[in-house]
């Protein structure tokens, strides 16, 4: 399974090209953020960045991982968006107000 820290740090990295910037970014070290990218290339046993000194470019393997970053992103989102929709339309109101001058809740249905 995906650490999703370190997916989200590799994610990061890609976006802002430099791993300073990611660091700072995410609130953690520069050497973190090596670890996680070193990480997830032990995870999945190949190179996810071709390294030029302090730059890098990503792999076949890192453009795929980033691509479907971005596919789980915009999943975790419509995911989000599905449960957290309340339809006012449907479904039973069944909760207890509390009534400031009374001590008592009475149930609203």
């Amino acid at each position: 399974m995906i650490n999703q820290k370190h997916l989200n740090t590799f994610m990061k990295l890609v976006e802002t090209k430099h791993f300073t910037h990611t660091a700072e970014q995410l609130f953690m070290t520069q050497p973190g953020v090596t670890q996680h990218i070193k990480n997830l290339e032990k995870h999945f046993d190949t190179l996810l960045l071709a390294r030029y000194g302090k730059q890098f470019e990503l792999t076949l393997a890192g453009e795929k991982l980033y691509q479907m970053g971005l596919s789980m992103r915009d999943l975790e989102a419509q995911l989000s968006e599905s449960i957290n929709h309340d339809d006012a339309t449907q479904g039973v109101c069944s909760s207890l107000v509390q009534v400031p001058s009374q001590t008592s809740s009475i149930p609203i249905l």
